[in-house]
């Protein structure tokens, strides 16, 4: 082991944090060992082993309702009890329910066998006797061909034809141009007439072509000329509305003629589909009341047989309604998990906590502890991987660590350790947390 005696300003070490030199301590140490961890987190449950410790409650629990439920009765009509009568392989119990008549319940049984025996004799009997009349298929040749509804008098369905009408009328644009110009050349003689008359006045009273008056009065003129024009258009068109008028009542008349010889053959089709399906249900009908005939002839024996190989049956004894209880299994599963997730979310909080610590001393080990001068952070609280590497020459133990909050390797001693042997090198930081003059320590 190697112990330092003695530090003085051309030997003391560079500080960077809490962390001294390594290769500078390694002269002055010898090696150790030493550490601690963070809290390891809950073992989850074996949902095998809980599957099977909750089907075993579920299991008990049904055992349990089931016997609460099974209440041996006593009546006048006969008895009810529950017995065990055997255990399965995998223990489960198992019952005979027993029902015990009354001695009047009892006799009606035997005699209702009994009964029951003779109508099974006397159908048999009857049986032979109607075998051959049973082995024969039904046979509805007798009754005729079945009916059917025949729609072949009828002939073809009735349709409206239009085409003998011709084309639809329209109103035509070439009657209005024709009406036009004969009304247009019946007037041109007196229009031409009463300009030569116009040019003949104007000349006589001096009044000179090109002149403002000889503009005026042809202007006149020709406006007359423009409303006759428009006249004549509107008496053309006129004309053509009345021409297109008369053709489209004409086409009218006999569209609606064609419209009514098509209802009235409509009309007498109908009534002939009404007959032939009035003749058609009559026949039908006719036919299923033969058939319903034949099918009974068919179906009396054997509706005689069948009663009487039903006989009479004995009515059983009637029990009360016992109250049913029902047992629940206790929630095992549901505990177990639930004890598992609480166990889990401590150990999330202690996480947190260190989370917490470590972000809060975080502080302490930055420009928190600054302030401090040559004072560093020594809490072991502070410190993770803790490990004995030497001794110094005053007594105190040199360490290998980490501190919580990084990964960085530090040397350094441990507060408590250093209280013990010179406490006034040790100060409490606001934080609740250790610091210690490393110059005293040193010194």
């Amino acid at each position: 082991m190697i112990i330092v005696s003695e530090f003085n300003e051309s030997t003391e070490p560079e500080f960077w944090g809490v962390a001294y030199d390594l290769k500078w301590m390694g002269r002055c140490i010898d090696q150790g060992k030493g550490g601690g961890s963070a809290p390891a987190p809950p073992a989850p449950p074996d949902p095998v082993a809980t599957a099977q410790a909750q089907g075993a409650a579920n299991k008990e629990a049904a055992i349990a309702s089931q016997e609460l439920n099974m209440i041996n009765q006593l009546s006048p009509y006969g008895d009810l009890s529950f017995d065990q009568t055997r255990t399965t392989a995998s223990g489960t119990p198992q019952y005979t329910a027993t029902t015990t008549l009354s001695p009047s319940g009892q006799r009606q049984l035997d005699l209702t066998n009994q009964a029951g025996e003779l109508y099974g004799e006397t159908a048999n009997e009857q049986l032979r006797n109607v075998a051959g009349q049973l082995s024969a298929p039904v046979n509805f040749s007798s009754l005729g061909q079945v009916p059917t509804a025949d729609f072949s008098t009828l002939g073809q369905a009735p349709t409206a034809s239009f085409s003998g009408l011709g084309a639809a009328p329209v109103a035509n644009e070439q009657t209005r141009q024709a009406v036009r110009q004969a009304i247009q050349d019946r007037e041109q003689p007196f229009q031409d007439r009463r300009l030569d008359q116009l040019r003949t006045r104007l000349d006589t009273q001096g009044i000179a072509e090109g002149s403002q008056a000889y503009s005026r009065a042809m202007d006149d003129y020709n406006r007359g000329i423009n409303d006759f024009s428009l006249g004549a258009d509107i008496d053309a068109l006129g004309q053509m509305q009345g021409l297109y008028g008369l053709e489209a009542d004409q086409r009218g008349r006999a569209t609606n003629e064609i419209g009514q010889q098509f209802d009235f053959a409509n009309q007498a089709r109908d009534r002939g589909l009404r007959d032939i399906e009035a003749q058609y249900g009559l026949d039908a009908n006719a036919r299923d009341r033969a058939v319903n005939e034949l099918v009974q002839q068919r179906s009396i024996p054997l509706n005689e047989l069948a009663a009487m190989l039903s006989g009479s049956q004995v009515q059983g004894p009637s029990f009360i309604n016992t109250p049913q209880q029902t047992m629940q299994a206790g929630d095992i599963q549901g505990a177990t998990y639930a004890n598992y997730q609480g166990a889990q979310n401590a150990y999330n909080q202690q996480q947190q906590a260190r989370s917490s610590a470590k972000g809060g001393l975080a502080d302490i080990a930055g420009a928190g502890l600054q302030a401090y001068g040559t004072y560093k952070a020594s809490d072991r609280r502070l410190k993770t991987n803790i490990r004995k590497i030497g001794k110094l020459a005053n007594g105190l133990f040199v360490y290998l660590f980490n501190y919580i909050w990084n990964e960085q390797e530090q040397i350094g001693v441990m507060s408590d350790e250093v209280r013990e042997i010179m406490p006034h090198a040790v100060i409490v930081h606001p934080s609740g947390y250790d610091l210690v003059n490393y110059e005293e320590v040193l010194a």
